[in-house]
Formats: structure tokens, sequence, C-alpha cells
């Protein structure tokens, strides 16, 4: 099988293994992760959802620092690193992780941010109730990434609102 392949299998099934409370697959999943070419950082970031999925934060944010730091502090790991997060509900975490992520991709509007970014710091603000932030990132993702978005926030829209109606609702005018 191609590299990427058994990469994703290998996140698939310990993600999996992490959900169903085998903490002990999970991470000789991640073990095997490590043993490709992706290296100790990838490793680390999965070992850290797999904690995040345990309730082992402290854990988790020992993975995360270690890959982190492995990346050189990438944008990218630590974006990553801000998804998990918002996923595991640490809204506050993810805001100031995913903040800074985005911030560089300001000055072109956002346009080159990935959408995935912009829609969880969009629903971290959402979820701190930072009303104005959350606005003002509702008017870009819904824009640039509405399938994100969608996913993000969909739940709290009545059914079968298009994200493009979103900030026209938030907004009082739908």
């Amino acid at each position: 099988f191609p590299p990427t392949q058994v990469r994703e299998a290998l996140r698939t099934c310990a993600i999996i293994a992490a959900k169903s409370g085998d903490e002990t697959l999970a991470m000789k999943c991640c073990d095997r992760m490590e043993e490709t070419e992706v290296g100790e950082g990838e490793a680390d970031l999965l070992r850290g959802a797999v904690c995040m999925e345990q309730y082992e934060v402290q854990r988790a944010l020992a993975f995360f620092n270690k890959a982190a730091e492995s990346s050189g502090y990438d944008l990218k790991t630590l974006a990553h690193i801000g998804v998990i997060c918002h996923e595991a509900g640490l809204f506050s975490m993810a805001y100031t992780i995913l903040k800074e992520v985005v911030k560089q991709h300001e000055a072109d509007g956002y346009k080159s941010c990935p959408p995935q970014y912009l829609a969880f710091l969009t629903g971290a603000c959402y979820s701190l109730a930072k009303r104005e932030e959350y606005m003002y990132y509702l008017k870009y993702a819904v824009e640039l990434a509405p399938l994100d978005i969608s996913s993000v926030l969909g739940e709290h829209f009545p059914p079968g609102t298009e994200p493009r109606d979103y900030l026209d609702i938030e907004l009082g005018n739908k």
C-alpha cells in the first residue's frame, strides 16, 4: 500500500480505538505511524488526539507541545492542535491557537487560509460568546469556507439553512 494510505489507515484506526476506549491499540497505531516516514511530530499529534478522546488533557498537551516543537512551530501543526482542541471542547485554547494561525492570512482577506482553520476559529468565537469577533470571522467563513462552517456551526441554525444565510440570520435580517 502507498505510505499515505497506510498513514490514513493508522490514523483512522487510532481514533476509532480511542473512541471505543482501547487506548492500548490506539497508541500502538501511533507507534506504527511513527515508524513510517511521517516521523515523530505527526505521531505525537495523533497521540495527543488519542489522549483528548480519553479526557487526559494534560497528557495530550504534552504530546502537542512535543509535536509543535519538532515541527519548528509550523502553522499547519499549530492549527491541527487548535482543531483537535476545538473538537474536544477546549474552545479557549482552540481560539488562542487558531487566532494566531488565521491572523497570518489577514492580508489577503483570508483567501490563503485553509477553510477548516477559519471555520473552527469562527466556531470557537461562537462558543466563547465573542460576538464581535464571531461576526467578523463568520463574514469570511460563509464566503470562503461554506462546507466547513456548515460542519462546525450548522447545528446552531434551522435545519436546511444554507451557510450563505448564516450572517443574515445572525444580523436579524432573516
